[in-house]
């Protein structure tokens, strides 16, 4: 209940720390999925100094570090950082595509939890491109293991038909999933997204999934509320933002963002990890030109943020579950 009690703080007393962070650890990957431009090569830090962010994000406050890519597994050295946040209590997530989940279970002895993609079945990934990734079998070997894991399904034109699909494999294995839409450009490049639903595409399948929500599915992981957001998209639709006040983006090469989304969008430069001695530097590089937040996660965090009760009690909820 640890971040639940800290926006509390926050809210009370205007005490801003980055709860929770978003780390590109790596801009590698082995897959080229059709929704996903963000491979573009990046310098990578050196352990040491991945281990100096963590000092300073354990100063500043920080209960949990979402490690994300690129493909995160393919650092060698994830279990060293795993095992080092950890020391600072500080808890870690690793956002996979599953590929190499069966050579890196070294890695993960020290994990909260893996989040996984996962929009179907392999004939979807296929045409995704993910390559050859086996997913059930990587489902399988973490419910095995008993590794904590999340589902995250990107609705996009090559799923339509198999969100039930999806939700009766997360009742099978009693997992949840986080639906959120793709974008209308790829993520993390400025090329139109031909794999994006089209507004009417999009509200049918959030109004399937708000239906089933209210009907008593516990295996979505989205807030009521976070999926009546993303009704919305891709028109603008007000939320508040909590980027550099309660969460930031670490990207690779060191660099720290408000958010990890809307990086062409920021008025200043971002933060040099060097150079944040205070979180209140970082609180000025305020996102502008954010039409509106897309991402499941983000949003859910916002609205759990803004004290939205049902967000608020899903993240609480959630978070007890996954760490006992």
């Amino acid at each position: 209940m640890r971040i639940a009690q800290k926006v509390f703080t926050a809210k009370a007393f205007k005490k801003y720390c980055p709860l929770t962070v978003s780390w590109a650890i790596t801009r590698r990957c082995r897959q080229k999925c059709s929704y996903c431009g963000v491979v573009i090569p990046k310098d990578e830090l050196p352990t040491e100094e991945i281990f100096i962010i963590i000092d300073k994000l354990s100063r500043f406050g920080t209960e949990r570090i979402s490690f994300t890519g690129g493909e995160p597994l393919l650092r060698e050295d994830l279990g060293l950082i795993i095992d080092y946040a950890k020391s600072k209590n500080i808890a870690s997530v690793v956002n996979t595509n599953g590929d190499l989940l069966s050579q890196s279970l070294d890695k993960l002895s020290n994990v909260e939890r893996i989040t996984m993609s996962f929009d179907g079945p392999d004939e979807v990934h296929k045409e995704i491109k993910r390559g050859n990734a086996h997913h059930l079998d990587a489902i399988k070997l973490c419910r095995s293991k008993g590794i904590p894991l999340v589902l995250t399904t990107v609705l996009s034109k090559l799923n339509l038909d198999y969100i039930d699909y999806v939700l009766d494999i997360a009742k099978e294995f009693n997992l949840k999933v986080l639906f959120q839409p793709a974008q209308l450009n790829l993520l993390g490049a400025d090329k139109t997204n031909l794999l994006a639903l089209e507004k009417g595409q999009l509200q049918n399948q959030i109004e399937r999934l708000i239906k089933k929500k209210s009907e008593g599915n516990k295996h979505i992981y989205n807030s009521l509320s976070g999926l009546r957001h993303l009704y919305h998209w891709p028109d603008a639709a007000a939320i508040p933002c909590w980027a550099a006040k309660l969460h930031c983006r670490v990207d690779s090469d060191g660099y720290i963002y408000p958010c990890g989304h809307t990086t062409a969008a920021y008025k200043e430069k971002p933060i040099f990890y060097k150079e944040l001695d205070d979180y209140n530097q970082l609180y000025h590089l305020v996102p502008s030109g954010c039409r509106h937040c897309w991402c499941a996660s983000i949003v859910e965090y916002n609205l759990a943020l803004s004290l939205k009760a049902d967000s608020l009690w899903n993240i609480a909820y959630n978070e007890n579950r996954f760490l006992h």
